[in-house]
């Protein structure tokens, strides 16, 4: 009897951001192809999100934080059934904690990392003394080039690559994983000149992100190229669909302006996907990096693409012209202050054509249809675990760390989803 595939995200169902509606995309082509999704969370705050999947039939599991026990158990159910099962992580420390419960059990399962964030394994940055950088890079070279020689970490994109082999030190030779681009739904739109025709006749300048600085800092340098674009451009308008950490720092960064240029900038806090869609079909170009380029870009949108790790706003160019980047280093970046003040000068056959080459590099590149199929018939030299004891054993007690670090944040996760308590979170 063949075996039925089932797909396990591995990840949270927290705020919004890049990963989940990629999550969400997924799993609707999954399901629409009748194959089994699972989502792993270690929350379901999103509840937006959470009802959407439920609607389709994927199944959500509730793992909780660094417990691995948790872990086996949900997964126990799974492989115990006529199943060929495939973890899709987009961190190193969930497909840890899998290969973990694959060492301790003996499961034999498919792990794989898809690589979505150009810092994944940029690990010990963060340490406050050298030698412990220097140890933990040490040892994530030496885990990378092991998963990556089993055929277990996929990359979205060259940029990631080539960022992981510089922060590690590796070569090509020892770091070349498979690049599947991010899949999107592509269709297309019967009233697409409507939709560039309003955009063209807009005054809006948009962006969507996570507020997490100095990764997306270019949020600020947005602001500063804005208020040089409205000393030519008086009627423009700056709107910003943004929730996270560093929102504050965003907001005190407006207050500092005059108000003659501050009421003409808008902040949201997220909006149901459907809504942000809308709003980018509203704007008249769109500056950003990740997936939010894309979205952008299939609704028929010019995309400026984002450097990442600056609080400049700096851009590898128009998406249009370099599909292939969704996101840039600061190096090899240009200001892009030049690149707007151009752009709001083109006439309305430019800007046509920039739109439709926009969303044809997505449809041509980034279509579901094409990639989910090529994403699940990767398969991995070996399914059991390849940690060895000890990289076993330091990982479960990193976990113990952490829970010890961050217990008041999990009693105050355990209360509001086990007493319905509501807890407002500072963002």
């Amino acid at each position: 009897m063949m075996k039925k595939i089932m797909v396990i995200f591995n990840d949270t169902l927290n705020a919004y951001g890049g990963s989940h509606t990629l999550i969400l995309r997924m799993c609707k082509w999954l399901r629409l192809n009748g194959i089994e999704a699972c989502v792993f969370c270690t929350k379901v705050s999103n509840t937006e999100m959470t009802n959407f999947l439920k609607e389709l039939g994927v199944l959500i599991e509730n793992v909780g934080n660094y417990s691995l026990y948790k872990v086996k158990r949900t997964i126990k159910k799974y492989i115990s059934g006529n199943r060929e099962i495939k973890v899709i992580n987009f961190t190193l420390d969930k497909w840890l904690d899998l290969e973990v419960v694959k060492k301790i059990y003996r499961y034999e399962i498919e792990n794989i990392i898809y690589d979505i964030h150009p810092e994944t394994f940029h690990k010990g940055k963060a340490a406050n003394f050298n030698f412990i950088k220097k140890y933990v890079k040490r040892t994530v070279c030496k885990l990378v080039k092991k998963i990556s020689e089993n055929n277990a970490i996929v990359a979205m994109e060259e940029l990631n690559i080539l960022s992981t082999r510089d922060f590690l030190n590796l070569d090509a030779s020892q770091y070349c994983p498979k690049i599947i681009r991010l899949p999107m739904v592509c269709n297309r739109k019967r009233n697409f000149d409507e939709i560039i025709e309003k955009g063209f006749d807009s005054n809006v300048i948009m962006s969507a992100a996570r507020a997490d600085f100095p990764f997306k800092g270019y949020l600020i340098g947005l602001i500063d190229d804005f208020v040089c674009l409205k000393k030519r451009y008086p009627s423009l308008k700056l709107l910003y669909v943004v929730a996270g950490p560093s929102l504050s720092v965003l907001m005190d960064k407006v207050k500092t302006l005059p108000s003659s240029i501050s009421k003409d900038i808008s902040i949201n806090n997220w909006l149901p996907y459907q809504k942000l869609l809308d709003e980018m079909q509203n704007c008249k170009i769109f500056v950003g990096m990740g997936t939010s380029v894309l979205d952008a870009a299939l609704q028929y949108k010019p995309v400026l693409t984002a450097a990442y790790n600056t609080y400049e706003n700096k851009t590898s160019g128009f998406f249009s012209d370099n599909p292939f980047i969704l996101a840039s280093s600061v190096d090899g970046a240009k200001e892009a202050f030049a690149s707007l003040d151009t752009f709001f000068d083109e006439d309305y056959i430019h800007y046509r054509d920039r739109c439709i080459k926009n969303f044809d590099a997505v449809f041509m590149n980034y279509n579901i249809d094409k990639l989910m199929p090529e994403l699940l018939s990767l398969e991995t030299k070996k399914k059991y675990s390849l940690l060895t004891l000890k990289e076993s054993l330091i990982h479960v007690i990193h976990m113990c760390l952490n829970r010890f670090r961050y217990r008041n944040e999990l009693k105050m996760d355990y209360y509001a989803q086990n007493i319905g308590m509501n807890i407002n979170k500072r963002l």
